[in-house]
């Protein structure tokens, strides 16, 4: 029989090595050590007293990882990862922890549930969707190459924590990760590069990941991007809406290559 509950008392250790199991047979397997996983969770500020398991013989073998924010002006989870190990696949525990999960956050007062899925994972896709979930917004995710062109040498690099932020025409709306009130959790991993007050961007310092773009000119926001790459040659900008054309445009001309698409998902609490 399983046991659901909380993960705000299970050891990361634990909690990686269930993740790490239930993505093992994919396409591309993920495998977190334990401080890696610390900081995955970190990152994507995951509350574990809102994210919740499926436990058999006290052995964690389904999680769903979520995490709090305010998004649309809404009180909302965001659904950061969820697998079930293989060998209990098939036995209806995703349907019961989930089912689980909702009413868990609509005693907790919470407005809306969030997700992504792969655009080509139809599976997934009609699972969610016959749970309540439909599709909101579309995004790419492109991989950077290192741009070849030198950035300009006005480009200033900030300490998220200690960048005042200034006003801009245009501001790629961010998904749910990548919220202001998301990344104000964790300032400390994250910097910015701007330019002459005319675009900046707000990249992760560990690996370049792309958060947030804003700018006035396009061809600012460019070099601001390229100072990036730079430094960062493999710099990932997840999650760029297919709303912002002229952004894709300018990314893909600097070296940037789409890897993937996704959907983000949302369903009522």
């Amino acid at each position: 029989m399983y046991q659901f509950r909380s993960l705000d008392d299970t050891p990361l250790e634990q909690l990686a090595s269930c993740f790490n199991l239930a993505f093992s047979d994919y396409e591309q397997p993920i495998h977190f050590t334990p401080e890696s996983f610390k900081y995955y969770i970190t990152a994507s500020a995951v509350d574990l007293s809102l994210s919740f398991g499926a436990f058999y013989n006290d052995e964690a073998v389904a999680l769903i990882l979520n995490s709090y924010g305010i998004y649309e002006d809404k009180a909302v989870v965001y659904d950061a990862g969820t697998g079930v190990i293989p060998e209990h696949r098939g036995k209806k525990v995703f349907s019961q922890l989930f089912e689980y999960t909702v009413q868990q956050l609509r005693e907790r007062s919470i407005d809306k549930y969030y997700l992504e899925v792969l655009q080509g994972n139809a599976h997934a896709i009609a699972i969610y969707t016959k749970k309540g979930f439909h599709i909101r917004r579309e995004y790419s995710v492109l991989v950077g190459s290192g741009a070849d062109s030198e950035p300009d040498a006005l480009i200033a690099i900030l300490p998220y924590q200690d960048f005042n932020v200034f006003p801009t025409t245009y501001s790629v709306a961010p998904s749910f990760e990548h919220t202001t009130h998301t990344i104000d959790r964790n300032p400390d991993l994250y910097e910015v590069r701007s330019l002459n007050k005319e675009a900046y961007c707000i990249y992760a310092k560990r690996n370049g990941e792309i958060i947030q773009m804003h700018y006035n000119d396009i061809g600012a926001l460019r070099d601001v991007m390229v100072a990036v790459t730079r430094q960062y040659p493999s710099a990932f900008a997840k999650n760029v809406d297919f709303n912002y054309p002229e952004v894709l445009q300018m990314l893909k001309d600097i070296g940037f290559k789409e890897i993937t698409t996704q959907f983000e998902m949302v369903r009522d609490i």
